[in-house]
């Protein structure tokens, strides 16, 4: 029988545990040399500073492909646990937003997810390139030398985790997200004279947009196995950025002149939201209206 999400819950959170003191398999076994060791050893006794420096040592020393995998594994962890954006953080908020249709689900992470963009970026990046770098061998002219296996369910929850906040700050960098779902440019977008297509150029911008790093965490939701299917339609809605922001860019490439309609995470427009024509003339009102219809789509519980 598929276990429930509160079984799921308690097992990830002896996983977590088990992680940090060392017992059992984790991340952190199979570290080469005496700066990958000290990064794990700084890492499960809190000192995530120097965890962080001893991993970018390790990183820097061109080690073999598994100890290359784990020490971008343990840079990532001790970010988010050095802003205290925890797995138990993103559990209890995906329960909330499962028990509440239609809560704003970009407030919900954003009171729940307290680091800063610049760190979001440095952990979301170091772990996704563990995550890159799952099943990739080092080899020699004779044999295989050393397999970097796939990423276990802790660290895909705290890629989960850093994908999810980089999404979340990029999109509130220069935008006010209002619990009603309403969208505003905020003081420093406004004191600087950003405009709405600046914002939309800013979270749109390849290769690491905002929908890379949305796919990122969606992926990393569904990799870790500890969402029940309920539960990853929520992660789900963050990947309804996607196609929608693409539709945006493609209008700003465009002069801001064309036509949004809203979709979901399929591509398929979304009965109830009206077209909203862009133009020269109303594009600062146009994208702001754009912007809400996605917040609001992207609510628990919406078009379900």
């Amino acid at each position: 029988m598929k276990p429930n999400f509160r079984t799921r819950l308690v097992v990830c959170a002896i996983m977590v545990a088990a992680t940090l003191s060392g017992c059992g398999q984790n991340i952190f076994k199979g570290l080469a040399g005496t700066a990958a060791r000290t990064a794990s050893e700084e890492l499960k006794a809190g000192n995530y500073d120097a965890a962080i420096s001893q991993a970018d040592t390790t990183i820097n020393s061109n080690p073999a492909v598994d100890t290359l995998q784990t020490a971008y594994s343990i840079k990532g962890t001790a970010i988010l646990m050095k802003y205290q954006s925890l797995p138990i953080h993103l559990f209890q908020t995906v329960i909330d937003l499962s028990n509440n249709p239609g809560t704003n689900i970009i407030s919900a992470f954003l009171e729940t997810l307290p680091i800063d963009l610049q760190n979001a970026n440095l952990a979301a990046d170091a772990l996704n390139t563990a995550n890159t770098l799952s099943s990739t061998t080092n080899l020699t002219i004779s044999s295989i030398t050393s397999v970097a296996p796939s990423l276990n369910s802790t660290a895909q929850l705290n890629r989960t985790i850093a994908n999810t906040s980089v999404v979340i700050k990029m999109l509130t960098r220069y935008l006010d997200i209002g619990t009603d779902g309403s969208v505003s440019k905020n003081t420093i977008a406004i004191s600087n004279g950003i405009s709405m297509a600046d914002i939309i150029n800013y979270i749109t911008t390849p290769p690491k947009s905002l929908t890379y790093y949305a796919n990122s965490a969606v992926d990393a939701g569904t990799a870790s196995g500890i969402f029940t299917d309920s539960q990853l339609i929520i992660l789900d809605r963050v990947s309804m950025f996607g196609n929608n922001l693409n539709q945006l860019r493609n209008i700003v490439t465009n002069g801001n002149d064309g036509t949004f309609e809203l979709v979901d995470e399929t591509g398929t427009v979304i009965v109830g939201y009206p077209p909203i024509v862009i133009s020269t003339e109303n594009y600062e009102s146009a994208y702001t209206a754009a912007l809400t219809q996605l917040i609001n789509a992207m609510k628990s519980g919406a078009h379900e």
